[in-house]
């Protein structure tokens, strides 16, 4: 999906953004700076109590649970991790995993179970009502995490592969809550509406811990297909985006089955027209756009069959049909918020790899390029977002990434 990124139609006569004239160095400074006040709205100390729960919990359990054999298990502790990694990523792209039928949060709340650790063993009890429960100490207080789903539940056939029928209960709401010492660290609600006869879904998922909220609610029909997504931190939206896709029984299973049966081949066709946009803290916004998925890849499938060897694929004549391939069929655009005309597209272009070692290496590819609206000066993305330009960016997004990885020595190291 990542060669579907961003596109829409803007009206000449609409308000012009305060940057429209600002030079290529100059885009580079502001962006940067939109770029270093999301980062800066982020604390790691913020979740640091939840993800130390949550890497003692995954010590622990690798200490003394079947994580393998047994299905709860290993539900619960890769749902804790799920929890880790949308706070220390800040990426509400995680949250689109509760909208799969086979996830984790789903997997866990149909068990009914009472796992406490004690004195280096895990004892398992059975739940007085439809939840299961991880009890386990952190730093001398007793942790809890707890997931429990709601009665009603949809039996969901999903497709066939391999002569297997693949099929789930989903229940109508599914929750999971991280305490410890009593206060409450993180909370995930799921809810999920299924029609098995139209094959529809709706999937509304948010998590919040510490004034910190993401969410994501998906919602799919055999011919239309959204997802919108945002972060919002102490209520303010630093992130938040939609995409679009358009298609041909895109949820029919057996669609879906003959698709699996064939290792994937064939997907493209399910696929019709793909939009996406995403806004950053109110401040830029990106557009993207795919006008037709299924011809895109057909004319890429074509130009391999035609130039089939290593030796035309580096060549500069088949690297620049593939550029104009991904142009005709993709957009990308980039707007700041203050006005509605385009700052910038991006696009494709095929470029001469140079070995300075061994020149007989070297060979054309594509990379994707940005060219400013207001000069027309166009760079590859590599050589516009370079370290030296970003290096403030890039070192504070260093600095919150080594922060979290203090909280998850388990998990991460």
């Amino acid at each position: 999906m990542a060669s579907f990124c961003l596109t829409a139609c803007t009206d000449d006569e609409g308000k012009q953004s305060s940057g429209t004239n600002l030079t290529p160095d100059e885009h580079k400074e502001k962006l940067e700076n939109i770029g270093l006040e999301v980062l800066g709205k982020i604390n790691p100390a913020d979740h640091e109590k939840l993800l130390n729960a949550i890497d003692n919990f995954a010590r622990l359990a690798d200490d003394g649970l079947d994580i393998e054999r047994d299905k709860a298990i290993r539900s619960g502790v890769n749902l804790a991790k799920t929890m880790a990694n949308i706070c220390r990523r800040s990426n509400p792209g995680e949250m689109m995993s509760f909208a799969n039928a086979k996830s984790d949060m789903y997997a866990a709340a149909q068990f009914a179970k009472i796992y406490t650790y004690n004195n280096g063993n895990w004892e398992a009890t059975e739940s007085d009502d439809r939840s299961l429960e991880f009890r386990f100490p952190v730093d001398n207080q007793d942790a809890v995490l707890r997931i429990t789903a709601s009665e009603e539940e949809t039996f969901v056939d999903l497709h066939d592969e391999n002569g297997i029928h693949y099929a789930a209960y989903i229940p109508h709401t599914a929750t999971a809550t991280f305490t410890l010492g009593g206060e409450t660290l993180a909370n995930v609600n799921v809810e999920t509406d299924v029609n098995n006869e139209a094959r529809t879904a709706v999937v509304n998922s948010t998590m919040n811990s510490n004034s910190y909220e993401f969410s994501a609610l998906v919602n799919a029909s055999k011919t239309d297909a959204s997802a919108d997504f945002s972060v919002v931190v102490r209520g303010e939206t630093l992130i938040s985006g939609t995409t679009h896709l358009t298609g041909t029984d895109m949820t029919d299973g057996d669609n879906i089955s003959d698709i699996v049966g064939n290792d994937g081949d064939n997907l493209e066709d399910m696929f019709n027209e793909a939009n996406a946009e995403v806004n950053i803290n109110n401040r830029a916004i990106i557009k993207a756009s795919c006008s037709n998925i299924n011809a895109f890849v057909d004319l890429l499938e074509d130009l391999d069959n035609r130039y089939p060897s290593w030796e035309e694929q580096e060549s500069q004549e088949y690297n620049d049909k593939v550029a104009a391939a991904y142009n005709k069929y993709n957009t990308a655009e980039l707007y700041y918020t203050d006005g509605d005309n385009v700052i910038a597209n991006l696009s494709t272009q095929s470029y001469l790899y140079e070995d300075t070692y061994n020149p007989e290496y070297n060979y054309y590819d594509v990379e994707p390029i940005i060219t400013f609206v207001s000069d027309e000066s166009s760079f590859s993305i590599e050589s516009y977002f370079d370290e030296i330009s970003f290096n403030d960016l890039i070192n504070s997004a260093e600095d919150l990434t080594e922060a979290y990885k203090d909280y998850l020595q388990y998990l991460v190291g």
